[in-house]
């Protein structure tokens, strides 16, 4: 139906069907897309999508529908894929551009805390600026979980945008409580360990915000999410192997328990970073195999 012009009676069904399942008047969006979260309206600025607004809706109303959908379950059609097929509302891209938002500063927060173990000078005012990151990826988090209570229609199945804004959010608030343990437990300075450990974090986040740009863009880029997973899960891996030996090398040089715990906490706390990236991309793996 894309392009085309509907029947009256079937463009005043689709009206009805559009203002029951969003539970608003059409005019409604548009009210809500003004009242947008400030931290959209960059995506946008730095994306160069000028005919969209502030959450990369596209300012003409109309937008395709979803083709070659299908449950997962078998032949039985779901309710809004089988809407959406017959009547190809609006898209409801608010989901992907807050998931994509939240891969961005799980991002930002491993580079600043790469950038800790750089340049250990001045810790406090680093460690402070991961835990503002970290509280912007909260608010992400606390704006999909609101929105996926208000939404009927999802772009994709509304247990994997939350499950997969829960391991992004993870991920940020794991590489704020390593800082926070640099801190706190005044280590005196990071290891080589810590930073082969941080660029593996750096990696996995990039691969990650890449796979959610390409999620956010949708279109034929199945197989290019895939391989950013396939990636993420290589550099997992590869972290294990890095803390099992920075753990056996704490025993060889390190005499004080104290500062053995001390850094034991941060290896695993690193370590569990990359799990929760891997747990990220086997949400994403789910996703594409659902929508394939």
């Amino acid at each position: 139906m894309k392009g085309k012009t509907l029947p009256p009676l079937l463009q005043s069904l689709r009206h009805v069907t559009e203002e029951f399942l969003f539970d608003m008047p059409v005019t409604g969006v548009q009210n809500e897309r003004v009242q947008a979260l400030s931290y959209g309206e960059s995506f946008a600025a730095q994306d160069g999508h000028g005919d969209r607004d502030c959450l990369g809706y596209p300012h003409t109303a109309p937008c395709s529908g979803i083709s070659n959908a299908r449950s997962a379950g078998g032949p039985v059609m779901k309710l809004n894929v089988l809407v959406k097929k017959l009547f190809p509302l609006r898209r409801d891209d608010r989901f992907l551009w807050l998931l994509y938002s939240g891969g961005q500063h799980a991002l930002e927060a491993a580079e600043a805390f790469a950038s800790l173990l750089e340049d250990y000078d001045d810790r406090e005012a680093k460690v402070e600026r991961i835990k503002e990151i970290e509280d912007r990826g909260d608010q992400v988090r606390h704006e999909v979980m609101r929105n996926l209570h208000r939404t009927f229609m999802t772009p994709i199945d509304r247990e994997d945008i939350a499950l997969l804004s829960e391991h992004i959010d993870d991920v940020i608030d794991a590489i704020e409580e390593a800082a926070r343990f640099l801190l706190e437990y005044d280590v005196a300075a990071p290891t080589a360990r810590m930073k082969e450990l941080s660029d593996l974090i750096v990696g996995s986040a990039r691969h990650l915000a890449e796979a959610l740009d390409k999620l956010r863009l949708g279109g034929d880029r199945s197989q290019e999410i895939l391989r950013h997973s396939v990636e993420i899960n290589r550099l997992e891996n590869e972290s294990d192997l890095i803390t099992n030996r920075a753990v056996g090398e704490l025993f060889q040089e390190v005499e004080s328990p104290i500062e053995m715990m001390k850094l034991l906490d941060v290896y695993r706390m690193l370590e569990q970073t990359t799990d929760y990236c891997e747990d990220a991309a086997n949400v994403l793996e789910g996703i594409v195999l659902k929508n394939s």
